[in-house]
Parts: structure tokens; C-alpha cells; sequence
């Protein structure tokens, strides 16, 4: 496997990536899901050159042996997992312990603003799904159930992410399974190597910065999908099984 070193290697710490977004891709294309994602340090390298991509160079794309996860969350859940990404990202091609939060994605359409210059942090404001019936970006939908393909690492290991994608913590009508099938991302990602050759990068800008002066002047405004029980309207309920205020009987 590739090591963590040398500039390359953390060009996925920075924002979207065309390794890591081949790697999202084909678990989307794999399990035929909404979305997909992985974390960028599950990837290493700089890529490739143009011409015949061999098994090996797949293999040494990867510094560890991942199954993929699947599953169906809610659109409040999909918030709530990029809302961690992107609050613990300083979106930089340095090292940091941080940067291997960052979600390298397939599916999804994110415009952020970064909270301070060479700092830690950004908040979205404005968060799209990819609707394959429609061939259309389309906003986001708190309740919606969304498929999802990932890494058993975020689905299993990862502190955060797994107790977001754990079935103790699922909202109501969510479930993972944290280990889809025995495959590995290597053996995936040359399957869709093969599938669709000629292969050509593509990256789909889904990271989009804003600047913090958009926010400031009033033109533009955070996304918040969390709501609790003290928010809820005169007329509304929580219910609590999908963390929603949903109006009375």
C-alpha cells in the first residue's frame, strides 16, 4: 500500500479527490445506491496516469482490506453525518487528524462556508441529492429515505460515524448493515474499472465554498435540519422515533 506520506497523498484531505471519487462511485454503481461514501484516508496516492490500469496499482490504492456497508437512512441522518465532516475538516492538503474526516462521496452536492481562514470548520448551506429518475440535483429532504453504500470502517469502527450508522442510535425505518457482503473496495473498484472501460475521471465539484460574506450580508444562510422537542410549534408534536416536530392529530 501506498504510504501516508509525501503531498500527493492528502490531496483527499483537501476536498474532492479523483481517486477517492472513483472509489464512491463504484460502491454507488455496486449496490446501485442514492449516495455513497468513504473517508478520505481509506485512500492513498496520487492516482494514475493515463493508459492500462493494472490490479496492483488498484491494490496499492488502498492502505487497508475494507468491506463495504450498506444501508437506508433518512435525510436528517445524511445531514447530520456531513454536518460532522465538514465541521471537522480545514479542507488542507497538510496532515491533520481531522482531514481523514473529510467524505470523499458519489451522489451529493454540498455548498459549504468555511468558518476562518486556515482554520477548522465549515457549515453548509446548502445540501442536494442526485435523483437518477430525474437526471436532476434536487434539495435535500429531512424525511426522505436515502440509500447509502460505504466502508465498514465509518459503518463499524469509526467513533463518530458509527454510532451515527449504528442500529441503536437509527431513527425510525433506518437500518445498516455493516458489512454488505465479503467483498473488498479493491475488488469492487476493478470490477467497475472493467465494466465501464474506457474509464474517465470525472470530478463533480460536490463541494462547493461560499464565501462567509454571503452569510454575513443576510444573501445566504445555514442549513439546519436538527430539531428538539422545545422547538416544535403550538400545534405540533415530537416525535421523537424521527427527532421531527410533525403537526398534531
Amino acid at each position: 500500500p501506498a504510504a501516508l506520506q509525501g503531498p500527493t497523498t492528502y490531496s483527499c484531505y483537501a476536498g474532492e479527490c479523483g481517486q477517492s471519487s472513483l472509489v464512491a462511485r463504484a460502491l454507488q454503481w455496486r449496490f446501485d445506491t442514492d449516495i455513497s461514501f468513504i473517508n478520505s484516508g481509506g485512500v492513498r496516492g496520487a492516482g494514475w496516469s493515463a493508459g492500462n490500469v493494472h490490479m496492483s496499482d488498484v491494490f496499492a490504492m488502498f492502505p487497508f482490506s475494507n468491506n463495504p456497508c450498506q444501508g437506508t437512512i433518512t435525510g436528517l441522518r445524511v445531514f447530520q453525518i456531513y454536518s460532522h465532516a465538514l465541521d471537522n475538516s480545514a479542507f488542507d492538503t497538510r496532515f491533520t487528524s481531522l482531514g481523514v474526516d473529510l467524505l470523499q462521496s458519489a451522489g451529493v452536492r454540498i455548498e459549504y462556508v468555511l468558518q476562518s481562514s486556515g482554520g477548522v470548520g465549515a457549515k453548509i448551506v446548502s445540501f442536494e441529492v442526485y435523483n437518477k429518475t430525474t437526471a436532476q440535483y434536487e434539495p435535500l429532504q429531512r424525511l426522505r429515505y436515502y440509500t447509502f453504500a460505504s466502508n465498514d470502517f465509518l459503518c463499524a469502527v469509526h467513533g463518530v460515524y458509527s454510532s451515527m450508522l449504528d442500529s441503536s442510535s437509527a431513527y425510525r425505518g433506518e437500518s445498516t448493515n455493516a458489512k454488505a457482503s465479503s467483498e473488498t473496495l479493491t475488488t469492487i473498484s476493478a470490477d467497475f474499472l472493467s465494466a465501464i472501460t474506457p474509464y474517465t475521471p470525472i470530478l463533480s465539484n460536490y463541494y462547493v465554498s461560499v464565501p462567509l460574506s454571503d452569510v454575513e450580508s443576510g444573501s445566504r444562510s445555514y442549513l439546519s435540519y436538527v430539531t428538539g422537542a422545545g422547538t416544535c410549534a403550538d400545534n405540533q408534536l415530537y416525535d421523537a422515533g424521527v427527532a421531527t416536530c410533525v403537526d398534531c392529530p
